[in-house]
């Protein structure tokens, strides 16, 4: 069985996102709210960055060993670009929680076309994120398509899997 066989079938299940309504609305619902608890986990990280920032800051300014201040201003300097860091973190995530929901349909409702524009590691870290195992039966030239159950939610078979005769 080619690989690329196999990736057809997945990927033609998976770009149902173009077409299915309720489907769309799901990943983008899914989207939304993983993206909000990241800018959420974001947002803490740089409270928690500040105040450490300013720990080191009113320890450094009381200090007077030399070699204790160095080490500091290294603590400080790493806390600062950590800071910064997170801060632009927390930038571009607020930006994504600012798309409107018919902006992030039309974005996912384009599946086949940015599935196009991966490179390879792309599209394999995409269906990992998807899809749990994919067992070929040579004999029947078969294959099962498992999901994630916290992935986006194809429809399937009872059990869980979709079922394909690939030839």
């Amino acid at each position: 069985m080619p690989a690329a066989a196999i990736e057809e079938f997945i990927v033609g299940e998976i770009s149902g996102i173009s077409s299915d309504e309720k489907l769309s609305a799901e990943v983008v619902g899914n989207f939304t709210k993983s993206v909000r608890a990241e800018l959420a986990d974001s947002v803490a990280r740089e409270n928690a960055l500040e105040k450490a920032l300013s720990e080191i800051r009113a320890e450094l300014a009381g200090c007077t060993d030399s070699p204790k201040t160095e080490d500091l201003r290294r603590e400080e300097i790493r806390h600062s670009e950590a800071l910064e860091i997170c801060r632009k973190r927390t930038e571009i995530l607020g930006e994504k929680c600012s798309k409107s929901e018919a902006e992030l349909k039309r974005i996912f409702g384009n599946f086949d076309g940015i599935w196009a524009n991966l490179n390879f590691k792309e599209k394999y870290e995409l269906l990992g994120l998807l899809v749990e195992k994919v067992v070929y039966f040579g004999e029947k030239s078969e294959i099962s398509v498992f999901y994630r159950e916290n992935g986006i939610d194809i429809e399937t078979a009872k059990n869980g899997s979709q079922k394909q005769n690939i030839h």
